[in-house]
């Protein structure tokens, strides 16, 4: 019994991840993968309906589908401009720092 009540927190939390991974497809700095992982986790507890609207969503075509089929992701998914970006952020703050160095 305690199943069936659980089902709409499940929802909600799928729901927000999904948000979540849906914010991180376009912003450099957020990861999408483990939060559509996770909604993709709480639409398969929660809803039949939910869960099968997700699997036909183009986020989960292009970041998951790979990765549920064949249990391993496609190069290009790994090296997404996110997983750059920080390194990007940290060169471009410490570019101040080597240009001073190179004119010493």
């Amino acid at each position: 019994m305690e199943v069936y009540t659980l089902k709409p927190v499940y929802v909600g939390l799928g729901l927000f991840f999904f948000a979540l991974g849906a914010a991180g497809a376009v912003l450099p700095l957020l990861p999408s993968t483990p939060f559509l992982l996770l909604s993709a986790f709480f639409f398969a507890r929660g809803s039949d309906r939910f869960n099968q609207w997700f699997i036909s969503t183009r986020l989960y075509k292009n970041h998951l589908e790979s990765l549920i089929r064949t249990r391993s992701m496609k190069l290009p998914i790994r090296n997404l401009p996110g997983q750059d970006g920080v390194t990007s952020a940290l060169l471009m703050t410490e570019q101040r720092y080597w240009t001073a160095s190179v004119y010493l």
